[in-house]
């Protein structure tokens, strides 16, 4: 049976044993994973190009979307949620502060990393739910669990 993209949670933590909180309205997530550089090793007798395997992967600049929001009392979350994810977020951004996300698919797969934190309000339009934008780089090792 296939597997939907309802239940993949963000969260994010100051550190990496400390409590991963879930942000609260994430609606879109990227592509994890990528291709390792190669280096090239072709030399001038060589009658093709070649090259091996650097085994260094370039994740990119990782963008999540999300539905802009207040703290409501009235959302159904529990304590384990930013409820004001732009916020909190901004916050981790004005501070420089890199934070420890944790990507978690409805298999029971998961992506953890510590990245820097930008977040841009989108554009809207009449009668269009606020949105904005979390990019984070990947600074340490991408664990896939």
């Amino acid at each position: 049976m296939e597997y939907s993209s309802q239940g993949i949670k963000l969260s994010a933590s100051d550190t990496e044993k400390g409590t991963f909180k879930n942000l609260y309205g994430l609606y879109q997530v990227p592509d994890m994973g990528g291709d390792s550089d190669k280096i090239d090793v072709t030399n001038l007798l060589d009658e093709n190009k070649r090259s091996i395997d650097s085994h260094l992967i370039d994740y990119g600049s990782l963008q999540f979307n999300f539905y802009y929001n207040k703290e409501d009392k009235d959302d159904a979350t529990s304590a384990a949620d930013v409820l004001n994810t732009y916020k909190y977020l901004k916050s981790a951004q004005t501070s420089k502060k890199s934070l420890w996300f944790k990507l978690e698919y409805p298999d029971g797969t998961s992506n953890t990393w510590q990245g820097g934190v930008s977040v841009v309000r989108s554009g809207a339009g009449i009668a269009e739910a606020l949105k904005f934008v979390l990019t984070t780089t990947v600074e340490s090792t991408m664990t896939e669990s």
